[in-house]
C-alpha cells in the first residue's frame, strides 16, 4: 500500500506540473548539480575553506579528477597556467568544461555566481513553489521587466542609473506605477533570498534596493463596475475542474462493451 500510494503521488505531481504548463519533471538546475558532484566526493560547503587534513584530503582528490578533465581539454601547459591566474580572461577556461563540472569548480574556487536569468528558477525552488504557476508567472514577469530594457549580467553589475532608467522606459511605454513597484519588489524579493541561501556573496549588494518610482501611485485609475449584462454572462459560464483521470475514468465507463472494475 505504501507503495502505491507513493506511485500515486508521484503520478499526480506530474499531471499537476502538465496541467500548469510546466515540464513533467523538475528540472536539475547548475547549482544543484554542482552542488552533487562535490557531494559525490564527500564535500560539504563548510569543506570549501575547511583547513582541516580530511577536508583538504577530499578537496585534493576532487581538484585531481577536475583538473585531469581540464588537461583533456586544454593541454598540460595552459591548464597550468590558468591554475596560477585569477584575471577574468584565465575563467573563461570554465567554459570548457561540462556544465556540473565547471559549477563544481566554480563553486570549490569561489567563482560561482548566477546571471540575473537564472535567479528565477532558483528562487521558486528555494522558495518550494515549484508547481505554483501563479507564482512562478509573478517571477518571470520581473525577469521580463528587466529583460526589456537591460543585458542579462549578474545583479551586482547593474548601476543605479541603468535601474532609474529602467524605470524611466516602462513610465514612457505606459506601465502603471504600482506594477512597476510589484516588480520590483519581486526583484528584490528575489535576489536577497537567492544570494542569501546560495552564500552569493559579492551580488548581495545590488542597485535594485529602495529605487525612486516617479508619481507612484498618482497615474492609478478606478476600475469601472460590470455592468448587468457582463455580470450575467459571467454567471452563465460553467467551470470545469475535473481532472484528466475523472474525464478518463467517465469516457471509460460510457464506453461500450467495457466492464467496470
Amino acid at each position: 500500500m505504501r507503495r502505491c500510494l507513493k506511485a500515486n503521488n508521484e503520478v499526480e505531481r506530474e499531471f499537476d506540473r502538465l496541467r500548469s504548463g510546466f515540464p513533467k519533471e523538475v528540472p536539475k538546475l547548475r547549482y544543484g548539480s554542482g552542488i552533487a558532484l562535490l557531494e559525490e566526493f564527500n564535500i560539504s560547503r563548510e569543506d570549501f575553506t575547511g583547513e582541516e587534513l580530511r577536508s583538504q584530503a577530499k578537496l585534493s582528490v576532487c581538484f585531481d579528477s577536475l583538473d585531469d578533465l581540464l588537461k583533456k581539454q586544454i593541454g598540460n601547459e595552459e591548464c597550468l597556467h590558468w591554475a596560477n591566474d585569477d584575471t577574468p580572461a584565465a575563467k573563461s577556461v570554465y567554459e570548457v568544461l561540462p556544465e556540473r563540472e565547471r559549477a563544481a569548480l566554480e563553486l570549490l574556487k569561489g567563482d560561482f555566481a548566477l546571471t540575473f536569468s537564472e535567479y528565477p528558477e532558483e528562487y521558486i525552488r528555494l522558495k518550494g513553489r515549484i508547481d505554483d504557476k501563479k507564482f512562478s508567472n509573478e517571477v518571470n514577469n520581473a525577469i521580463a521587466f528587466v529583460q526589456k530594457f537591460l543585458p542579462d549580467k549578474r545583479p551586482s553589475e547593474y548601476s543605479r542609473v541603468e535601474v532609474r532608467k529602467l524605470i524611466d522606459q516602462h513610465i514612457e511605454v505606459g506601465l502603471k506605477t504600482q506594477s512597476i513597484k510589484r516588480c520590483l519588489s519581486t526583484i528584490r524579493a528575489m535576489i536577497n533570498k537567492v544570494t542569501l541561501e546560495l552564500e552569493l556573496r559579492e551580488d548581495k549588494v545590488h542597485a535594485f534596493e529602495k529605487p525612486d518610482i516617479p508619481g507612484l501611485g498618482e497615474d492609478a485609475e478606478n476600475r469601472k463596475e460590470f455592468t448587468f449584462d457582463q455580470l450575467q454572462e459571467l454567471r452563465s459560464i460553467k467551470a470545469d475542474r475535473s481532472s484528466e483521470l475523472v474525464q478518463l475514468a467517465i469516457t471509460v465507463s460510457t464506453a461500450p462493451n467495457v466492464v467496470a472494475v
